[in-house]
């Protein structure tokens, strides 16, 4: 255990370094770089976490989360076994400050520079363990995606030739705190499509940003995966509701009637984006409506454990006439198409994104947005990601500087 405390102190050394590299580097790559090439330590730090909001400034979230029926011991015990069964060595790479940068350093690139110790890197126990953590974390919905991802990253490695690069084991874990039944921890899993950001705290669960994506959504034969899909039901059950409103309903929803490009805001890098209400409002939907709403939302919630998923949409479902839903793009059979739910207490994102890499094989190649590639987000606004953690860290820090 001494380890992770160690690491903790060699992390804040490592960072002032990197922060003095930076300054005598300069700036001007750090302000042209693509943002998929993500940001680094330093770069983080001078843009401390706020969390999404509508204006800029946090509001209050309404988001109350009933923990009486949350048990977190199984997630607990399963990654106490995890990291104790990973070497020395390893445990360096894996083990982070409660509060470090690390948690922002997720991406859904495959070809983004990551830290801590991913599947391909592990013995046949360490990877029974790792899973056994996910088990014990995610539902059987949320493990059946994460699963189907991994396969699909695999299937698009095949369909270009580059599985060294793209297949189901490139998925790093970090740690951040030390797993302990009395104070907060998490971790997170990270790779191409994929980035789960898991807390543990005062017996709560939490489980955003959540990011799942997949290219393609479907296997194609002749692949090891054939038939295996990804992100279906949060597809076709959004399309389902949107198909629930009325003519009215639908003039206010509807944003953009026509889906061209990339249209999801608040993925990798942007845990302070700035995103207003628009859309139809929840207090202008019937109670059959409502339930639909409710049901789409559970699509993403529903990926945590039982018991956790079933007190946060309590949760949230009490602020629905607070919740917009925002639409673009069309509506018929094989429609592209984006849709947000946003509230003070939620945030989530689904995107028919344009082709990515797998744009490259012919049977892929066209010009607009594919229902082949599809990008979603999950996340709590004002300062609700990550579990609270990085916010009660800021608060923290202005209270010592205003004394």
């Amino acid at each position: 255990m001494q380890g992770g405390f160690l690491l903790s102190k060699m992390n804040r050394v490592g960072i002032g370094l990197i922060i003095v590299a930076s300054v005598l580097a300069g700036s001007v790559w750090a302000q042209s770089r693509p943002w998929w090439m993500g940001m680094s330590d330093a770069e983080l730090s001078s843009d401390p976490f706020v969390g999404v909001t509508e204006n800029g400034r946090i509001a209050e979230t309404g988001l109350d989360i009933d923990t009486s029926g949350i048990d977190v011991s199984r997630v607990t015990t399963t990654a106490t076994s995890f990291v104790g069964s990973l070497s020395d060595e390893q445990r360096a790479k894996l083990l982070y400050g409660l509060q470090d940068v690390e948690w922002r350093r997720w991406s859904n690139i495959d070809t983004y520079q990551r830290r801590g110790v991913k599947l391909a890197d592990m013995n046949d126990h360490q990877v029974d363990t790792a899973w056994a953590l996910l088990n014990a974390t995610l539902s059987s919905q949320g493990l059946k995606e994460v699963r189907s991802i991994m396969r699909l990253n695999l299937v698009e490695g095949e369909l270009l030739g580059l599985t060294a690069r793209m297949n189901e084991h490139e998925y790093y874990f970090t740690f951040m705190g030390i797993p302990s039944a009395d104070e907060p921890w998490g971790f997170q899993i990270d790779g191409h499509h994929l980035a789960l950001n898991i807390t543990i705290n005062a017996g709560r669960i939490t489980m955003t940003p959540a990011f799942f994506g997949s290219e393609p959504a479907v296997a194609p034969q002749g692949t090891t995966y054939a038939g295996e899909t990804a992100l279906q039901a949060k597809q076709d059950a959004g399309l389902v509701f949107m198909r629930s409103l009325d003519d009215e309903q639908r003039r206010q929803a509807i944003i953009a009637p026509t889906k061209s490009g990339q249209d999801l805001v608040a993925g990798a890098f942007a845990d302070n984006a700035v995103i207003a209400y628009e859309g139809l409002r929840g207090d202008a939907l019937v109670a059959d409506q409502k339930k639909l709403l409710v049901e789409l939302i559970r699509t993403y919630i529903g990926d945590i454990k039982r018991d956790a998923a079933d007190a946060w949409l309590t949760a949230v479902s009490a602020h629905l006439d607070d919740t917009w839903f925002a639409w673009i793009g069309g509506t018929d059979d094989n429609a592209v198409f984006y849709y947000r739910i946003y509230s003070p207490a939620l945030l989530i994102e689904f995107d028919h994104q344009l082709p990515g890499p797998l744009g490259r094989h012919p049977d892929y190649r066209k010009s607009g947005a594919s229902r082949e590639h599809i990008h979603s987000i999950v996340r709590t606004p004002n300062g609700g990601d990550y579990g609270d953690l990085l916010r009660q860290h800021l608060n923290e820090h202005h209270r010592q500087t205003a004394k």
